[in-house]
């Protein structure tokens, strides 16, 4: 997965733990998001963890299919 995220174009690559907590929303799609954070995270679970913090916190905000869209993980 990392292989393609270099490809993606127009992501703020910052590391997760550098985002300020009043940083302003970022919107993008769940697939740019999720090749964003594996480029960073060490396993699946940290991808999986960071990206439903990110989204349920309200500091990602998603379009296209996943628009408005929770994350609950089961």
């Amino acid at each position: 997965m990392a292989e393609s995220a270099q490809n993606l174009t127009g992501i703020d690559r910052t590391p997760v733990d550098r985002i300020q907590p009043d940083a302003p929303t970022r919107v993008t799609t769940l697939l740019d998001l999720v090749a964003a954070v594996a480029d960073s995270a060490s396993s699946d679970d940290e991808v999986i963890a960071t990206v439903k913090s990110l989204i349920n916190s309200g500091k990602v905000t998603l379009v296209g299919e996943f628009l408005g869209a929770d994350v609950k993980v089961l």
